[in-house]
This record gives C-alpha cells, sequence and structure tokens, in this order.
C-alpha cells in the first residue's frame, strides 16, 4: 500500500473551512469517495493542539479533508 502526506505548504479544505499544511502531514486516501477532478479525499489524524477548532477533532477514521492531488506527495 502507498503512502502519501499533504505536502507543507499546500493547502486542503475541512468542509467549508480551509487549511495550510505547516509541515508534511501523513493521509490516508479515500479514492471510492467523490472528490472535485483533480481533488481526492482522504483522512488525516485530528491535532488536539491545533489553533483551528476542525482540525482538533475527527471521527473514527479521522479528520476527513479535500485535497489537489498535485498537494500530495508518496513517502
Amino acid at each position: 500500500m502507498n503512502n502519501y502526506v499533504i505536502k507543507s505548504g499546500w493547502g486542503f479544505n475541512v468542509g467549508e473551512d480551509f487549511a495550510r499544511a505547516k509541515s508534511d502531514i501523513p493521509i490516508t486516501l479515500s479514492p471510492g469517495e467523490y472528490a472535485r477532478p483533480n481533488h481526492v479525499i482522504g483522512y488525516i489524524k485530528a491535532d488536539s493542539s491545533s489553533s483551528l477548532g476542525f482540525l482538533r477533532h475527527g471521527g473514527q477514521k479521522g479528520v476527513r479533508v479535500h485535497v489537489q492531488k498535485s498537494a500530495l506527495k508518496e513517502v
């Protein structure tokens, strides 16, 4: 299985909210979920120390994000 990260400096959406990756963020891709063209849906780990409330809490899978494919890097 491939492992991906959202590259540092790239933005992503959580619902209607937007954030930028301060550093590379590991992401688990969910290719079966609908995303806009050239985007993908994935899940990142919730960050309880984030100043952004929408990044502090995630479900069982984590925080659901919508991100451009070009923002991803395989590791």
